[in-house]
């Protein structure tokens, strides 16, 4: 699924360092969920940033001119020459800076589908809307952007036959608050499109990430005892044991035999991804890190003496524990929120 933020998320924080858009990027790096960024958001991200920064590059000039009128040393003297720089600077590369940030979108959240060009809309029906006043134009006939931009979303979702999509934008006035404007719905409705419409970034995160967190939590719950017999198996298949043994072991005595695992816990989930995350059957792809005590048979040879004098070898097999951290790759099925089938995909010993 695809998820489009409306230009007004974007520039409340332009460099995307917050805990909500780090919500965000985890979402769509645990989904695989992309974000569609329209052609007309992108344009207006790209003039708007570059009237943010003009904007406090010149409180930075004001600055400056009022303290050239107070310099008294050379450490005003710098900071003024500092703050000169940084006038310099940005009258040098604010276009360059501003066209640039549409690929420092792209560098930060990765998941990303930028549109480099206008794609051809249903401007008829974009026209009659602004005629009749229908949102997302205002009573006033304004909106034609707000307009693009939704013309652009259900042209992406046919082009991409695509049934549902995320909408996020805090323009409420035109889009709708709790949920979208009547005549929206409509619209999506006779498409045959599901959009999904959140009001904030704050309110995505609190419904849908949500879901992704309560699945991480059902990872840490998953069946050890299946997951215990998988393993098993696959360390005596994989897992040259006799080597582990020799690396692991405190004391002199030889390998003989793997007996199982002991002490098997799950101790820290590392990444999970989760396909098709709206709907009843997903398949969940996780590494996971376990503590386990790997039951090893060794054997000893010791030579002895009896009361006679004479010469022996005491041979003895007893069981040592070894603890370690299993690296594993899970593929789980989880139907109706359960995970009704485990599958151990690869166990790695952490060393």
């Amino acid at each position: 699924m695809n998820i489009v933020l409306d230009t007004n998320i974007f520039q409340k924080n332009f460099s995307l360092k917050t805990s909500k858009f780090d919500a965000l990027i985890s979402y769509l790096r645990k989904t695989d969920d992309k974000l569609f960024v329209p052609f007309i958001v992108g344009q207006e991200l790209i003039r708007n940033y570059k009237g943010t920064t003009d904007k406090a590059f010149g409180e930075l000039e004001v600055v400056e001119r009022s303290l050239k009128r107070c310099i008294i040393n050379e450490q005003l003297e710098n900071i003024a020459n500092t703050l000169y720089s940084f006038k310099k600077y940005n009258s040098e590369n604010i276009d360059k800076n501003s066209i640039e940030y549409l690929n420092y979108i792209k560098s930060t959240i990765k998941n990303v589908i930028i549109q480099e060009e206008l794609p051809s809309l249903d401007f008829n029906r974009v026209v009659m809307k602004g005629l009749n006043k229908q949102k997302p134009f205002k009573a006033s006939g304004e909106g034609m952007k707000d307009a693009i931009l939704w013309e652009s979303i259900i042209d992406h979702c046919k082009i991409n036959k695509l049934e549902r999509i995320i909408f996020i934008s805090e323009n409420s006035h035109d889009f709708g608050r709790e949920r979208l404007e009547s005549s929206l719905l409509d619209q999506m409705k006779e498409d045959g499109l599901t959009i999904i419409y959140y009001n904030s970034l704050q309110s995505f995160i609190e419904n849908e990430f949500a879901t992704v967190k309560d699945i991480e939590f059902k990872i840490s719950d998953i069946d050890l005892q299946t997951l215990k017999i998988l393993l098993d198996t696959m360390i005596f298949r994989q897992v040259d044991l006799k080597n582990f043994y020799n690396k692991h072991s405190t004391s002199d005595n030889i390998y003989k035999d793997f007996q199982g695992i002991f002490d098997f816990e799950v101790s820290q989930i590392n990444d999970f991804i989760v396909k098709d995350i709206n709907s009843d059957f997903k398949l969940v792809n996780a590494q996971v890190t376990c503590k386990v005590g790997m039951v090893v048979l060794h054997e000893s040879y010791s030579p002895q003496i009896d009361s006679s004098g004479d010469y022996d070898i005491n041979y003895s097999l007893d069981y040592e524990v070894l603890p370690t951290l299993i690296n594993l790759d899970l593929t789980l099925k989880l139907i109706n929120d359960k995970f009704e089938d485990l599958q151990l995909n690869s166990a790695l010993i952490a060393e």
